[in-house]
């Protein structure tokens, strides 16, 4: 029997539920045969079990292609405790996967990328993530061939003769399907990475790698520059947990952020008066951020709570704080002007985010981020025309 310890049972399930595993589902079970029980931090009597049962053998068969469930699984088998961080998880449950091999997945000429340590296989998946995510989940053999090719030919002991070169690509490719059930050929000749979040997981892994301090800072660049992008805010996600630093993407998040309210002097002008009226309205436990969060989510007509939980320590509706404060009659958005609004708040959240997976930046600029978080940064300046 295993026992997961060292994160709070609380987390763990959360971590799971967020990955998307639902663990009031019944197909939720150890496919390995073995027993894992997660014993409350108070010693009460709840446990939660994943266990093989003998009428569930064919629901754990389905189950057992799940990656995510595949990776928790993996980590408990070798004694390994499960993370708390996200991105610490994928970083050390795939090194578990890349580390084995299963003899009974022969493929002829597979020989190079056995030989393969965990780094080099880890460096060829995220030169494929980088080449392939642009075109979409889905890419072809011949987009993942050529990453593949690419790759091993620099490597010693890699043969140059192209028919040899081309077997080994083939062999190579079929490797990372069957041995490791990374890629999945969702239509002939058509190939994707097993889950989204692996695709994800190597990019940002591509980005963030400090073997190239000149290439990775263009690449920090042209990522900041998709902030509006929602298919590639896992990825930013990803990115700040990696970094040893992460002042410099920070602040070039918060700039692409604020360059999307720059493009209309309306929305500066209401901005700023937004800006002016947070400090004037909040209280003692009631952050200027928050404020400002909240009169937006009112305005946009969005979930409440999205932007407030490191803002505040109470849900507060802004009617309930100042009723006067909508002032709306001085400001008439317009549909467009809207959506810009929505698309800045997504940012905004998307930074905040990145702060709480943030390992290390200095506290001085995660304070400014979070106090100016929906503040553009050309609003430091008086805007003569901003309605007061």
């Amino acid at each position: 029997m295993n026992s997961i310890n060292s994160m709070p049972v609380d987390s763990f399930l959360h971590q799971m539920e967020t990955e998307g595993i639902k663990l009031d589902d019944p197909r939720v079970v150890k496919f390995s045969g073995k027993w894992i029980q997660i014993e409350q931090s108070n010693q009460s009597d709840r446990v939660v079990n994943f266990s093989l049962k003998q009428e569930e053998k064919e629901i754990a068969k389905e189950l057992s292609n799940d990656p995510l469930l595949n990776l928790l699984c993996l980590l408990v088998e070798a004694g390994r405790e499960i993370p708390e961080d996200r991105c610490q998880l994928y970083r050390e449950g795939l090194e578990i996967l890349l580390s084995q091999w299963d003899e009974a997945y022969h493929i002829q000429g597979d020989r190079l990328y056995k030989n393969l340590s965990v780094q080099h296989k880890q460096d060829l998946l995220s030169k494929i993530a980088l080449a392939t995510f642009e075109i979409g989940e889905n890419f072809s053999k011949q987009d993942v061939e050529s990453s593949i090719a690419e790759y091993i030919f620099n490597l010693p002991k890699a043969p140059t003769s192209p028919e040899l070169l081309q077997l080994t690509t083939e062999a190579l490719l079929q490797s990372i399907q069957y041995q490791h059930q990374l890629f999945v050929e969702s239509a002939p000749a058509v190939y994707s990475f097993s889950d989204i979040r692996f695709h994800e997981y190597f990019i940002a892994r591509a980005i963030a790698d400090p073997s190239n301090p000149q290439r990775a800072e263009q690449a920090l660049k042209s990522l900041a520059a998709r902030i509006s992008e929602t298919r590639w805010h896992e990825v930013f996600v990803f990115v700040v947990s990696m970094l040893r630093n992460a002042d410099y993407f920070l602040s070039l998040m918060k700039q692409q952020a604020d360059s999307i309210a720059e493009v209309d002097p309306e929305l500066s002008h209401f901005l700023f008066w937004l800006e002016r009226k947070s400090h004037q309205l909040s209280k003692p436990k009631f952050k200027p951020a928050a404020f400002r969060a909240f009169y937006l989510e009112f305005i946009l007509d969005l979930k409440p709570d999205a932007l407030q939980d490191d803002c505040t320590d109470r849900h507060v509706h802004p009617s309930g704080i100042d009723a006067s404060s909508y002032e709306l009659i001085n400001f008439p958005l317009t549909a467009q002007q809207k959506a810009i609004l929505k698309q800045y708040y997504d940012a905004n959240q998307l930074i905040l985010d990145c702060l709480r997976q943030a390992q290390y930046m200095t506290r001085s600029l995660r304070a400014e981020i979070e106090e100016t978080l929906l503040v553009p940064s050309h609003l430091s300046c008086p805007i003569k025309t901003a309605i007061a």
